[in-house]
C-alpha cells in the first residue's frame, strides 16, 4: 500500500486534547439526563420530544469536545441500526452503557455522531444541516484525537477511533485519508499484538476476546479495501 498523507485537521475551538487510558476514560461528562441502557430503550429521549426549533447545539456547551449529550442516544441508536453490521467490534449495549457511565471517549462519540447524523433530524433540533453537522463532528473527532497522529496511546479505544475515522473518510470519498488511517490503525494493532495467529488462540466465548477477534477481522477487511484502492 502506498503511503498517503492525512488530511489536515480543521481548527475548531473545541477544547483540549483527549487523554486515553487502557480502554475507557472516565470524563466528567454529566448530562442532565442519564438512563441505563435497558431503561433508555423504553424512556422518552429529550432531544426527540422538544417542540422548540433550534433549541440544541451540536456540542456539549460545558465540554465542547463532546457531542451534545441530548443528541447522543439518538445517534447511537441510529448508528447501530444503519451501520452496526460494519462495526461488529462495537455493541449497542456497551456503547450505551459507556455513555450512561460517562466512560465513552470523546473521539468515539464524535465519530458515531458524524456517521449517524446524516440519518437524523438534527437540522430541526439545531438549525444545522446534516452534512455540515457531520463535518463538524468529524473535525471535532480529529482535533480531540490529538495533533500527533503518529504518536498515539496504544489501546483499543485508539484503535477503534482510527477505524471509525477511516470509515468516515471512506464514506466521504477521501481515499488518501482512508488509506492513511488504515495504515496507522494497523500499526496500533501490531503494537497490541493482534494478528491472525494471536486472535486464532482467543476464546470465542469470552466477550472481550470476541471483541478483539471482531476488531482484527474488521481491520483486515478495511486494510484490504485500502490496498485495492491504493
Amino acid at each position: 500500500m502506498t503511503h498517503a498523507s492525512l488530511p489536515r485537521h480543521s481548527s475548531l475551538p473545541v477544547g483540549s486534547t483527549l487523554h486515553h487510558s487502557s480502554r475507557s476514560v472516565d470524563y466528567d461528562w454529566n448530562p442532565s439526563f442519564a438512563f441505563p441502557p435497558k431503561q433508555l430503550q423504553q424512556a422518552p429521549q429529550p432531544a426527540l420530544q422538544t417542540n422548540r426549533q433550534h433549541s440544541l447545539t451540536l456540542f456539549d456547551p460545558r465540554q465542547p469536545q463532546y457531542p451534545n449529550p441530548y443528541l447522543m442516544p439518538q445517534f447511537i441508536q441510529t448508528f447501530f441500526q444503519e451501520m452496526g453490521n460494519n462495526f461488529s467490534f462495537l455493541s449497542y449495549d456497551e456503547t450505551m452503557g459507556r455513555l450512561y457511565h460517562k466512560t465513552l471517549s470523546a473521539v468515539i462519540a464524535n465519530c458515531i455522531a458524524a456517521l449517524a447524523v446524516r440519518y437524523s433530524d438534527v437540522q430541526t433540533l439545531t438549525g444545522v444541516d446534516s452534512i455540515t453537522a457531520a463535518g463538524s463532528y468529524e473535525d471535532n473527532a480529529k482535533i480531540t484525537l490529538g495533533p500527533d497522529i503518529y504518536n498515539l496511546m496504544v489501546n483499543l479505544d485508539t484503535l477503534h477511533s482510527l477505524m471509525l475515522l477511516a470509515w468516515i473518510e471512506q464514506k466521504n470519498g477521501k481515499a488518501a485519508g482512508f488509506q492513511s488511517y488504515c495504515q496507522i490503525a494497523m500499526r496500533i494493532a501490531d503494537r497490541l499484538a493482534l494478528s491472525n495467529e494471536t486472535v486464532g488462540r482467543l476464546n470465542a466465548r469470552d466477550p472481550q476476546h470476541r471483541m478483539m477477534r471482531d476488531t482484527w477481522s474488521s481491520l483486515v477487511s478495511m486494510h484490504d479495501m485500502a490496498s485495492i484502492g491504493a
